[in-house]
This record gives C-alpha cells, structure tokens and sequence, in this order.
C-alpha cells in the first residue's frame, strides 16, 4: 500500500499558478467610513468647546474695548484690550471650531492637525519648563491620536 502518484502532467509551470490579474480587496471598500471611535468624539466635543470660548472671549473683549459705555467691563474674560490680539484670539478660537469638525467627520488633515498642536505645545511647556498635569494630558491626547488614526480615511 504505497502514496498514490500523480501521472498526469500539467503543461503550467507553479509560478503561472499563482499569478493574479487583479490586486486583492482594499481593506475598506469605496464609500466606507469606519465607526468614529468614543475618544474621537469626545476629543472633538471639547477642542469645538474650546474654539467656540475662544472666539466668543476674543469678540466680547473687542466689544468691551470698542463699546464705549454700552457694554459693561465685567462680560470680558480676557484682559486684553488690544484689539488685534482679540482678533487673533477669536480666530485661533475658529481654527479650533474648524478642526474639532474635521475630527468629527474623521478627516486625515484634521488627526494631524491636532496631534501637531499636541505635540509642539508639549514642546513649548518642556521650553518654559512647565511639566504639569497639562503637559500628561497633551501627550496622552497625541498618543492616542496616532493609535486611532487607522480609522480616519
């Protein structure tokens, strides 16, 4: 009782066999978004929450600078009455806005936006020598960014 043997002879060499004339699927098909992770959503609610304080604090106080008496000076948040300091302050409060959307619908340029911003105040508080809490914070938020970033398309 030997191992059966194959007589037959094929004409196909063993690299033909295994040639492909299309490349196999993509991992996500076209016109699919995976699930927006929990840490994303909540990361986006709070840097829109943030955005949104920024600009309302920078016109409030380019209000109470420019307002005259109408406007008392207890609505500032800020103490600036500088008003392009105010300007740029309500604008870097509308990147934010624009970047929190970004992470909510899963933007690429968004990840990276923010991890950036992560990383170089990290930086900025290891310059000025501030290793706090904040600075714990920061680098778990860009190391989480770069863990989930498979999810962003």
């Amino acid at each position: 009782m030997g191992l059966p043997t194959s007589t037959s002879t094929s004409s196909t060499s063993y690299r033909e066999a295994f040639e492909f004339d299309h490349l196999p699927p993509v991992l996500f098909p076209p016109g699919y978004r995976p699930r927006r992770p929990l840490g994303v959503g909540v990361v986006s609610l709070l840097v829109g929450s943030f955005g949104t304080l920024l600009v309302l604090s920078g016109i409030l106080a380019n209000l109470v600078a420019y307002g005259g008496p109408l406007i008392p000076s207890s609505l500032s948040i800020v103490g600036s009455t500088d008003g392009i300091v105010n300007g740029v302050l309500a604008g870097v409060g509308a990147v934010l806005i624009v970047v929190a959307t970004g992470l909510w619908r899963q933007e690429e340029w968004a990840l990276y936006t923010l991890s950036g911003l992560a990383f170089g105040a990290m930086i900025y508080l290891l310059f000025v020598g501030s290793v706090t809490v904040l600075f714990l914070l920061l680098l778990i938020l860009g190391l989480y960014l770069l863990l989930v970033r498979r999810y962003f398309l």
